[in-house]
């Protein structure tokens, strides 16, 4: 009996998990507070019982969305950057693994999107999560760390604030991101991410100038 209620209680979670996950395709697609009940039930492809089965409304879907969001593994991407010395490595690091992901992992994709979209607008009303319990600091803040930490270090300029510099980067990823939000397989295929190089370089020109 033990055994049936965890297959059971495995198969509805890999069930919300799959409609949270059709969801956030429709709030990237939409927005947030353009989005009701019927899109979703429209994307899942289910009935509307079927979905108050799983989910009481909107916003419980949205904090399961938030749920898988926090259990993302970047656990080796923050080995290999805490053992690297080098800010200017550490930023190459950081985001050649987010263009990895950008190409292999779908739902990363929607994931990057939807939450950088939102860390850029907090005034959008019934968007901001509520915080909750996670010892992961967001991405958007273990940017602006590594940027402060770079300039004192003489890495990277002072062009920008280390918060301007945070935001440029993920301005600058998300801007490749909506390629893979918007254009279907066939086209994601002939896309090419912006230049590693480029970016970096943006934070580094003059550097050597300024010592």
């Amino acid at each position: 009996m033990q055994v049936l209620n965890q297959n059971s209680q495995l198969k509805k979670e890999k069930r919300r998990r799959e409609i949270a996950l059709c969801a956030l395709k429709v709030f990237c697609e939409k927005g947030y507070d353009n989005t009701s009940i019927d899109d979703i039930v429209k994307k899942v492809g289910c009935s509307h019982g079927l979905l108050y089965h799983y989910f009481k409304n909107k916003k419980d879907i949205f904090d399961e969305i938030i749920n898988i969001k926090h259990n993302q593994n970047n656990d080796e991407l923050k080995r290999k950057m805490d053992e690297e010395k080098s800010y200017t490595k550490k930023l190459r690091l950081f985001i050649e693994d987010l263009f990895f992901r950008l190409v292999n992992d779908e739902n990363f994709v929607y994931h990057f999107y939807f939450f950088v979209s939102q860390s850029f607008n907090y005034k959008e009303k019934g968007v901001v999560p509520k915080k909750k319990s996670c010892n992961k600091k967001p991405m958007l803040k273990v940017m602006e760390e590594l940027f402060l930490a770079g300039q004192k270090n003489g890495e990277f300029n002072n062009k920008y604030s280390p918060f301007d510099c945070a935001k440029l980067v993920f301005s600058i990823i998300q801007g490749a991101t909506i390629n893979y939000v918007i254009f279907p397989k066939e086209i994601q295929e002939k896309i090419s991410l912006p230049n590693v190089d480029f970016i970096i370089e943006i934070f580094t020109q003059g550097v050597k100038n300024e010592k």
